[in-house]
């Protein structure tokens, strides 16, 4: 999961640096285009999170415990609040670039 969360944040970066590269109004289309995109990523993770959350809670896990051995593969085990963090700042930073591209001259 925090892979997941780490490769879509890079990819909501390299998308929102499209906002203040291409600032011209010609290309207003493209700029819409590129807030979906941020958009659907971020709903796309959201959904993952909430199913991820869910199996973690269902297996007995709780907010504050490790998962149970051998739930996790590679050895990555992490707290369920602390993926919850990294799921509130990765959809902080999403709607932040979300509300930039509105600030793209017309």
């Amino acid at each position: 999961m925090l892979r997941l969360l780490a490769f879509c944040t890079c990819l909501v970066r390299l998308l929102g640096a499209a906002f203040s590269t291409l600032r011209l109004s010609r290309y207003k289309e493209f700029i819409k285009q590129v807030r979906r995109t941020i958009r659907q990523t971020m709903q796309y993770v959201a959904d993952y999170w909430i199913m991820y959350k869910s199996h973690r809670l269902d297996c007995g896990d709780t907010l504050s415990s490790l998962p149970q051995e051998g739930g996790e593969e590679g050895g990555m085990r992490y707290l369920l609040n602390r993926l919850q963090v990294e799921f509130d700042q990765f959809v902080l930073r999403a709607t932040r670039w979300i509300l930039t591209a509105h600030n793209v001259p017309e």
